[in-house]
């Protein structure tokens, strides 16, 4: 028992939900909004992203049936953010224009959609790189001190770093007489490349 209460004690402080920040930096495509900055740190209020893993596949031996790893990495290459939206509707007008990139619901419904690609293979190719933003999730330590050694610590948290990312869904703010709470909006983005917390890559 005396060992189970000592790990505890020495595990140090939790980390809490809460502590992130989320940095945006929008296509420089669509500079054209009224945002005077393509990269940007907002209000999220939610992030919701389901990792990427192995495949798996069956195979028989004897009266066992076995479950092994394939050579195929399989999952969504998406996740969603939700935003508070300003008085002014800045980005939430910002993240329409993002869409608009690809698909515009109005008029024609014209489609660009391009290739998800890194920087060289869209230059080599001749696709234009400035369609696709980034987005990094970066979580915080909540042990917070006065030394330099503890805002090192602070700022040593697990970041996701998301690139060749594409907006391609923003959803309507619902208005509503009934309640007086701040309006919000959820993102739905996909990507071509993403890096974990501690990769080398």
């Amino acid at each position: 028992m005396a060992g189970n209460i000592t790990a505890m004690l020495n595990s140090g402080f939790d980390a809490f939900q809460n502590l992130y920040d989320v940095n945006i930096e929008f296509p420089t495509a669509s500079s054209m909004g009224v945002i005077d900055t393509n990269v940007v740190k907002v209000r999220c209020q939610d992030f919701t992203y389901t990792p990427l893993k192995v495949g798996t596949y069956t195979t028989d031996y004897l009266t066992s049936q076995l479950t092994k790893p394939n050579a195929k990495i399989t999952g969504e290459r998406a996740f969603s953010l939700t935003f508070r939206i300003d008085s002014a509707y800045e980005i939430y007008n910002r993240f329409l224009e993002w869409k608009r990139l690809y698909y515009d619901p109005s008029g024609e419904t014209q489609i660009t959609l391009g290739a998800l690609g890194d920087a060289e293979a869209a230059a080599a190719f001749g696709i234009a790189n400035d369609l696709y933003g980034y987005i990094s999730v970066k979580g915080y330590q909540s042990n917070v001190g006065t030394t330099t050694e503890d805002v090192e610590n602070l700022l040593d948290g697990p970041e996701w770093k998301f690139s060749q990312v594409m907006a391609i869904d923003v959803s309507t703010p619902n208005f509503t007489r009934a309640g007086s709470d701040p309006a919000t909006f959820t993102v739905q983005f996909l990507y071509g490349m993403m890096k974990e917390p501690g990769t080398s890559l």
